[in-house]
């Protein structure tokens, strides 16, 4: 009987000693939502890390399924039943229909028979999302760009009022953002009678100067200081400004049909170069570049390309001296490419 005990405990000690030895089960997948603010009118950024118990790499293959309340990313990967595969992939949920509480539920497929097995879950609260729009986003310098916050109120948040002064932060907060601008809203219903029942729409538009130009990040906060709406506008000035301000574009068009305009920028000008529409921000017509040509034949020099056939007038303007060169291209002709290697005398 002795023996027997002495067996027995050598046997448990061996058995203890390798249990350090057996690999401990894989960890599990986790979902992690990446989006500041989940809301039922912005995409939903979402994380898919951990290792995937008996599989091998995925294929490349992935998908969104929204059924009901339950959000399913499934995700295709190669069968395997001995090794556990080291999984990274983002997932862009589109903007949900309304705020609620929703499930995200990762689903694997196997790339040869089809069959799928959820392997992670995890609870995703929509809140009824404020959303910031853009009314008007090109200034000249002295108006500023027209915002609205639209969108729909929550529980906690029946009714709001916008600051009638936004704070500005012209810092670079991340990358490169000209600035930030933290609009406060307040978030107390002051309605007479009855207040707008839950989950009511609301548009409310507010001014807000942004100077200097170019990409501006906007934050909308409560008085708490918790972010509810974000989004990045970039700011073009109407009349570009090459070289430090010494030299201002202007350009004026007219149609077939008889109508004017005043060309703005479609991108943010460089030093030397600019880019403008006549229609639609989208669909750029011309590009102007001034060059220091003073070191060379004592110099400016004005370079120019269009891709339209209506009338333009282009005037490059001199602050300093108040002297102009301008180009014209009738109505009806191509405009070709056009260069003054003498536009400006150097000082």
């Amino acid at each position: 009987m002795a023996g027997f005990n002495s067996l027995s405990s050598l046997v448990l000690g061996l058995a203890l000693g390798l249990g350090a030895f057996i690999p401990k089960a894989s960890p599990a997948v986790e979902l992690s939502v990446l989006t500041e603010i989940v809301t039922a009118t912005q995409p939903i950024e979402v994380l898919v890390v951990g290792r995937v118990p008996g599989a091998g790499p995925p294929t490349g293959v992935s998908s969104i399924e929204i059924e009901g309340d339950t959000i399913y990313l499934v995700l295709e990967m190669y069968s395997s039943s001995s090794s556990a595969f080291r999984l990274s992939r983002l997932f862009e949920v589109p903007p949900l229909e309304e705020p609620g509480e929703y499930t995200l539920a990762l689903l694997i497929a196997d790339a040869e028979t089809g069959n799928r097995r959820q392997v992670a879950s995890s609870a995703l609260p929509v809140m009824g999302g404020l959303e910031i729009v853009v009314v008007r986003d090109r200034i000249d310098g002295i108006d500023p760009a027209r915002l609205a916050l639209e969108g729909f109120t929550t529980l906690e948040r029946q009714c709001f009022d916008v600051q009638d002064h936004p704070i500005l932060r012209p810092s670079r907060p991340v990358g490169a953002f000209v600035g930030t601008a933290v609009v406060t809203v307040e978030f107390s219903c002051g309605c007479l009678g009855t207040c707008p029942p839950l989950g009511s729409p609301l548009r409310k538009e507010f001014d807000i100067d942004l100077i200097p130009f170019g990409p501006w990040r906007i934050d909308i906060v409560d008085t708490t200081g918790q972010l509810v709406a974000r989004r990045t506008i970039e700011i073009l000035p109407d009349q570009p400004i090459l070289h430090g301000g010494q030299f201002e574009i202007e350009v004026d068009w007219q149609d077939f049909d008889g109508r004017t305009g005043h060309a703005g920028s479609a991108v943010l000008p460089t030093d030397d170069s600019a880019v403008v529409h006549f229609f639609d921000p989208d669909n750029w017509e011309l590009m102007v570049k001034v060059l220091d040509g003073c070191a060379i034949n004592g110099h400016y020099w004005v370079f120019g390309a269009a891709a339209t056939n209506v009338r333009f007038e282009l005037e490059v303007s001199k602050w300093e001296t108040s002297e102009s060169w301008e180009y014209v291209n009738p109505l009806g002709e191509f405009s070709p490419a056009f260069a003054d290697v003498e536009a400006f005398p150097c000082d």
